[in-house]
This record gives structure tokens, sequence and C-alpha cells, in this order.
């Protein structure tokens, strides 16, 4: 959801609320949409370790300004879910936002207000916290399939006004990037890929969907079309050239 999701900081409130403390706080990413809310956290005692992919905007400066007294572990999307798994992070509860659901917690994200396409992020939580609590706008018949998070792995679902404001799901890191830095790290990696052995008809190749990496795969688009070569697949992020390349 990135910058357009509500669900971190309605959370998050509740949390501060209750009056818990010393929690540490592992979501997979952490959006600007959410920093003043963390930094409010922190200083209220209810957030006391942190370990995300990374850090930015006003919770960064503050952090880095001795805000916290405990060290932040910066992991990888895919070493996060690995330390999951080999239980170096132990969640206790996970929150979820999800695109739709049923009401025993069948869900996935291609369909609702806030659909985003596939639920990757949160399967790891799925599977290993203790309690996992969906949240979702879109309450939807059961049984609900396909299912990337199933009903044998959620405890509560709560049906809340809003997920995510969906103009603001594609911004952020996944951006149309104007910057000319970006823009020319981009030329010149779609070039190391034009101009290699392993540019040809049936060829496959991952990017990421961060400003640059999206760049690559429009100028990686226009090289396709002109040399009439089709990937065998892609393996990413799914943002929009993704989708206008499969098209």
């Amino acid at each position: 959801l990135r910058e357009g999701d509500q669900i971190k900081n309605d959370v998050m409130q509740a949390i501060i609320d209750l009056g818990i403390k010393d929690l540490t706080l592992a979501p997979s990413s952490l959006t600007n949409v959410m920093n003043d809310m963390v930094v409010k956290a922190i200083k209220s005692g209810t957030i006391t370790n942190i370990t995300s992919s990374g850090m930015r905007g006003s919770l960064g400066d503050a952090v880095s300004h001795g805000l916290f007294k405990n060290p932040v572990v910066f992991r990888s999307h895919g070493n996060r879910a690995r330390a999951i798994e080999e239980g170096k992070i132990k969640i206790d509860v996970a929150f979820l936002g999800v695109p739709n659901s049923d009401e025993v917690g069948n869900a996935n994200g291609m369909e609702g207000d806030a659909a985003f396409g596939w639920l990757g992020y949160a399967l790891m939580d799925a599977q290993y916290a203790r309690r996992v609590v969906l949240l979702t706008d879109n309450l939807v018949p059961y049984p609900n399939t396909p299912a990337s998070i199933k009903q044998t792995q959620v405890d509560y679902v709560v049906n809340v006004a809003k997920v995510a404001d969906r103009d603001r799901i594609g911004s952020g890191a996944t951006r149309f990037t104007k910057d000319p830095k970006e823009l020319k790290i981009a030329q010149m990696v779609n070039e190391v890929i034009t101009h290699s052995a392993y540019f040809k008809d049936g060829f496959s190749f991952q990017t990421g969907s961060g400003g640059a990496a999206l760049a690559v795969t429009r100028y990686l688009r226009e090289a396709m079309l002109d040399n009439k070569n089709n990937a065998s697949f892609a393996l990413r992020g799914i943002t929009k050239p993704s989708v206008d390349l499969l098209e």
C-alpha cells in the first residue's frame, strides 16, 4: 500500500491509546506516511525497537539525531522473510491491510478499491505470527478465492472504513522518476542488458520497483519492441511497466 497506507497509523494510534509500552515494530517497510506516527510512538515509550527495510524522512532524521536509544536493525525484504522463518524475528501480532477478505479471513489483493496485486510481503507474517489480524474495507462472500492468505492462518477480520488512498499507492518509491541521475543510471543499465548475450527472444529478467528500476523497465520495453524480443518471464514487484510489458 506504500504511501497510500491508512492502516499503520490507525493501528499505532490505537496501541498508543491503550497505553501499551516497549514494543518492537517490525514492518516490511516504513514509508513517509507513517513517519510522524512512529516518532510519536517512540517518544511515548510505545516503541523501543525497530527492524525494517529502511528509514527516511522525519523518522530517519529523528533517529539519526539520537531519538532512539536502541540500534535499528535493517534487513532486505528477503532477509526479513528468512529471519521470520528462522525465528530471529518473532511476531506476536501481525496487522495486515488487505484489499478484500471474506468474514473468516480468505484474502487476496486482486479486487477492491485498494487492489494492488500480490500479497507477497504479508505471507510470512500470516504463516508465522502468533496472532493474525486482517483489516479490510471490502468484505466479500465466502469462500473468497483464490486466497493468498487463508482462513486457517487468520484469527480476526476487522472491517474498516478505508484501507488505503488508492491514488497514493503508486507514489514515493514507485513513482515514475524525472530525476536526471536516476534516468542516467537507468539508461546505462538498459545498455548493459541490451548489449549482453542474454538479450534475445525468450530471455528472462528481474528489476526492482524503485524509481530508477521502473525507468529501466520502460527503456527495456522499447528495446524489446525494436528487436522483436519477447521475455519468457519477468520477476519483480509488479508495477505498471511490468503490466505494460505483459500487455
